[in-house]
This record gives structure tokens, C-alpha cells and sequence, in this order.
């Protein structure tokens, strides 16, 4: 299976969550682990993705994943018409969400 379903994150061996940043404020989530990077699909079998970051955090939160960063790939290349650049995504740590904020 090529991604991990929302309802079995608990029981995968998850080391860190890729909460990815599009265009639009859109994002969609992957998960890390010794399998390597796999995306996070709803129950239904869709891609998860949302508009809504701290929804997102705190959805992923009550599933046992406490490791979350955000990756954001840099559009200047495309902007300029260039090839696209092999430049990381910058990654940011996202600090825990506290248990009375769920």
C-alpha cells in the first residue's frame, strides 16, 4: 500500500509527520518512518488534505503523533520561469500541541 490510513497511524512505527504547505494554504500530510515516506489518507481512501492547519495538528495530535513539521518548498523558480530547483523544503519543527487546547 503506497500510504497509511488516518485510523492506523497509532499502529505504525511513526517517527514524524510532514505537514506539507501548497500553494492556496492547502496541506496535505506524510508520514516517516523506517519504511520511508509514506502520504496519510482519510478512512474513506482520499488523499487528507485541508485548509485548516490547526485542525490538521490537533486531528493528528489525537492520533499519537506528536513529532510534526511543516515543509514548505520555495516557489521562486517556478515564479521566474527557471527549471525546477532540487533545493530541500524548508522544514520547521511545530511545537506540541498542549492537551487542553484539543
Amino acid at each position: 500500500m503506497p500510504g497509511i490510513r488516518l485510523a492506523d497511524l497509532a499502529k505504525e512505527a511513526v517517527r514524524e509527520v510532514h505537514i506539507h504547505a501548497h500553494e492556496g494554504g492547502l496541506y496535505t500530510l506524510s508520514a516517516e518512518g523506517e519504511w520511508g515516506s509514506r502520504s496519510i489518507y482519510s478512512d474513506d481512501g482520499k488523499p487528507l488534505c485541508s485548509r485548516q492547519l490547526i485542525a490538521l495538528r490537533k486531528l493528528l495530535t489525537s492520533k499519537g503523533c506528536i513529532e510534526q513539521y511543516l515543509l514548505h518548498k520555495s516557489p521562486y523558480d517556478e515564479m521566474m520561469g527557471l527549471p525546477p530547483s532540487s533545493a530541500e523544503a524548508m522544514k520547521i519543527r511545530l511545537e506540541p500541541i498542549e492537551e487542553e487546547s484539543l
